[in-house]
């Protein structure tokens, strides 16, 4: 149901079915998991980190759980910490404009313009449809 809702495009509901069961078997990834994507579609990253966290240690931390940790992460402004994770998500999906896009904000956050620059250049060769990318790596060039 909560997934639903979230499709639907109501947060509130299916932030309370994914809370629900996420209460019920906080043992169980999935349900962590679309917790927290809620929780960051409503701006609580300081929560959805504080579910993730300790899932991060499993060996079967797969691509979702490193990249929304990240995006929990960079959203929180720490830039540095959130590094690792979409590295990682990178490691294991390919390059995925979405996380390499959040990777060079990343950089750019802490002053690494170069790695930046790297990062939204492939993304723009992954999908060169990205107008604001496209601008962010002109003005870096500039």
């Amino acid at each position: 149901l909560g997934t639903q809702f979230l499709n639907a495009g109501d947060l509130e509901r299916a932030a309370a079915e994914m809370e629900a069961a996420y209460t019920l078997r906080p043992d169980v990834p999935d349900h962590a998991l679309g917790y927290a994507r809620v929780l960051l579609s409503l701006k609580n990253a300081a929560k959805a980190k504080a579910i993730l966290l300790p899932l991060v240690a499993a060996e079967d931390a797969g691509f979702d759980l490193q990249n929304l940790l990240g995006k929990a992460c960079r959203d929180l402004g720490q830039a540095k910490e959130a590094i690792p994770y979409f590295q990682k998500a990178l490691s294991l999906k390919g390059n995925v404009p979405d996380v390499l896009n959040s990777l060079g904000a990343c950089f750019l956050a802490l002053g690494d313009k170069e790695q930046a620059l790297k990062a939204w250049t492939k993304s723009l060769e992954v999908n060169p449809n990205q107008e604001e990318i496209k601008k962010r790596v002109a003005e870096l060039k500039d």
